[in-house]
């Protein structure tokens, strides 16, 4: 890949993850829940990321796993987040595969609508040049 390519790439991602968290963030609606998250990644070009939280809904907690993948990646690393959950109508809702991204968190929309502003920490090094997803499923 060119050098030009990679930072077309690299500045289209960042225009559409800034642009994809505004416009989420902007809806000033009520959270529907809260998550904690725990995970890893490990990449070579294609990445990979792996985890497991919990979902506090409705007074409830509700155990999940997660998986990804990314594309334009390269490190390793794990983590830990914490957030909200946005638009939840149902818990069934929650499931699907969560898409997005930002600079001071991650924001992510699965297509049932569902909304999750995580913040995070990481330990280790990585480098993605593109949006990634998450796919959550409950246990």
């Amino acid at each position: 890949m060119t050098r030009k390519l990679k930072l077309l790439t690299l500045l289209l991602a960042v225009v559409f993850a800034l642009s994809f968290s505004t416009a989420i963030a902007a809806d000033n609606v009520p959270s529907s829940g809260t998550v904690k998250i725990s995970g890893g990644s490990f990449a070579l070009g294609i990445g990979w990321s792996w985890g497991s939280g919990h979902l506090n809904y409705k007074g409830r907690e509700y155990p999940f796993r997660i998986s990804g993948l990314k594309i334009i990646d390269l490190g390793g690393s794990s983590w830990d987040a914490v957030g909200e959950v946005y638009h939840m109508k149902d818990l069934a809702d929650f499931e699907g595969t969560f898409i997005g991204g930002g600079a001071a968190g991650q924001t992510m929309k699965n297509e049932n609508g569902v909304v999750m502003n995580l913040r995070s920490t990481k330990v280790g090094l990585q480098i993605t040049l593109a949006p990634g997803g998450l796919k959550v499923s409950l246990k």
